[in-house]
């Protein structure tokens, strides 16, 4: 009977990760101001993370400092990836074009798109219009 009250508690738990999660997907649109503000949280909590871990490795918890720092660097990572995508879509390009980020001045030239372009009015093929 215990096995059972895990197994239940664990899927409750994933589902609520998935609920959480489910914000962040690759499909769809993401107008500026939703960019900007998601793009702002994770920065915020990025630099939470640094600060945390110079704080730990300041008084000898080098093991622990590290795991602080870096252990959060994957989901936010992936979370501003696909912030990029539906902004992506939200101007009406592919997500592929998140690559090009890799090249450098493009790079700064498709972040300023990314930040100041509006998008797309009106429903396009990634979805409908954010602001509708």
């Amino acid at each position: 009977m215990d096995n059972i009250h895990v197994q239940a508690s664990s899927y409750q738990l994933w589902l609520k990760a998935r609920c959480i999660w489910a914000e962040e997907q690759f499909d769809g649109r993401l107008n500026r101001l939703g960019f900007l503000w998601r793009t702002l949280l994770i920065a915020v909590l990025w630099l939470g993370a640094l600060f945390a871990a110079n704080a730990l490795a300041a008084i000898g918890q080098i093991f622990l400092s590290w795991v602080v720092e870096y252990v959060p660097y994957i989901p936010l990572v992936i979370i501003q990836a696909s912030c990029i995508a539906r902004r992506l879509h939200d101007m009406n390009r592919p997500a592929m074009h998140f690559w090009l980020l890799i090249i450098p001045l493009y790079n700064v030239y498709l972040v300023l798109l990314l930040v100041l372009k509006k998008g797309t009015t009106g429903d396009n093929q990634y979805g409908p219009d954010p602001k509708a």
